[in-house]
C-alpha cells in the first residue's frame, strides 16, 4: 500500500492543524501519484486521535483496520517528520510525503513542502 500524505487538511489548511490528510492505494502507487486512479482518502487527527474514510475512490470496498491503523501510524509519522524539517521545529510548514507501507514497515519515498 501507499500513496501521498499531506500534514495539513488541504480542504481547510489555515483553520485545519489537527488533521493529516491521506491518499492511498493498495493497487498502485504510482497511480496515486500520477493521478491516473482515485484514491482511498482519509482524514486522520493527530491531536485527538481517530480518523476517517473521505472517500473510498475507484476502489471496491474500504481498508480493513489493521490497513487503517497502519494509515493511523503513518499520519503520527508523517507530524514528527513535518515538525524536524520546518525551519522553526514547529508544524506551521505542512509537508506533502509520498509513502509506501509493506511488511508491517513504513517507507518514506519523498518529502517535499507542501504548496496550495
Amino acid at each position: 500500500m501507499g500513496g501521498v500524505m499531506v500534514t495539513t487538511n488541504p480542504m481547510n489548511p489555515d483553520n485545519d492543524f489537527r488533521n493529516v490528510y491521506i491518499n492511498a492505494s493498495s493497487q498502485s502507487i504510482s497511480a496515486v501519484v500520477e493521478g491516473s486512479d482515485l484514491p482511498y482518502q482519509f482524514l486522520y487527527n493527530t491531536v485527538e486521535g481517530g480518523g476517517r474514510t473521505m472517500s473510498l475512490g475507484s476502489q471496491k470496498r474500504d481498508l480493513s483496520t489493521a490497513e487503517k491503523k497502519d494509515l493511523e501510524n503513518l499520519s503520527i509519522v508523517g507530524r514528527m517528520l513535518q515538525s524536524h524539517f520546518s525551519e522553526d521545529y514547529s508544524f506551521s510548514t505542512p509537508a506533502d510525503i509520498e509513502w509506501a507501507i509493506g511488511d508491517g514497515k513504513i517507507y518514506i519515498l519523498q518529502l517535499r513542502p507542501y504548496t496550495v
